[in-house]
């Protein structure tokens, strides 16, 4: 929960590598990642099958992605990859919860999480019936 929630660059990097090798191999194959993302197409107005673009899609991850060529994604080139761009990170799909739903979770549970909005509101315990 501490990685989702406040873990480092390095820390999700691990967490979502390990949520996407399935079979926990130490790499991604091509057909676990058609596994990842055959959902994410489901057609388009020009008529394209789904499963080409998935394929398509899993191409373009490999070349920019599979470093030393091997045909696999293994973690080094999934570190590597996503330090030079932090977008790479979920490439594969969503793994970890979107700012506003930490905040959420965060608020809920911790009485003192800040934000932009906290700053520029004052507190309930500073107000005073002359700032009405």
């Amino acid at each position: 929960m501490s990685v989702l929630l406040r873990g480092n660059l390095e820390e999700k990097i691990s967490f979502c590598f390990k949520v996407y090798d399935l079979m926990g191999e130490g790499y991604i194959k091509k057909e676990y990642m058609f596994r990842l993302l055959k959902h994410t197409f489901r057609g388009n107005l020009l008529g394209e099958d789904p499963e080409e673009l998935v394929k398509d899609m899993i191409d373009m991850v490999m070349n920019k992605m599979d470093l030393d060529r091997d045909g696999v994604l293994s973690f080094e080139d999934y570190k590597q990859s996503v330090k030079k761009n932090n977008d790479l990170l979920e490439v594969l799909g969503y793994c970890l919860p979107s700012r506003p739903a930490v905040y959420a979770f965060m608020s809920t549970f911790t009485p003192n999480v800040s934000t932009m909005h906290g700053k520029l509101l004052p507190s309930r315990s500073r107000l005073k019936i002359k700032d009405f």
